[in-house]
């Protein structure tokens, strides 16, 4: 860093972003769909939820797409997750969201 604290500021967000650009990248050669959509959902596709499952027995998340959305200090604030989907895998799952989204963290799924 040259010592200007915006220039640092914007050269941390740019590598912050190349490394998001990345992942995606990785994440959809590999076949799997994990994007951010508008800066503040991430949206899981079928075949990222049917491999997050594979390390839960009795999973309840079906095989099916699911976004979680969070405001500007990562807290979540909407989803798609049905009731009857709820529980300790849904809540696995948007922390994973989070953590892609805000740390740009790719799941260990997705890397093994």
């Amino acid at each position: 860093m040259n010592g200007n604290p915006q220039t640092g500021l914007i050269d941390s967000h740019r590598a912050a972003l190349a490394g998001c650009a990345l992942i995606v990248f990785f994440t959809i050669l590999r076949g799997f769909t994990m994007k951010i959509i508008n800066g503040n959902k991430v949206i899981f596709s079928a075949d990222d939820v049917h491999s997050f499952a594979r390390a839960w027995p009795a999973c309840k998340l079906r095989d099916r797409a699911y976004w979680f959305e969070f405001d500007g200090g990562g807290d979540l604030i909407d989803t798609d997750v049905p009731s009857h989907d709820d529980g300790a895998e849904a809540v696995a799952l948007a922390d994973v969201a989070k953590q892609f989204l805000m740390e740009g963290l790719c799941p260990r799924w997705i890397t093994a």
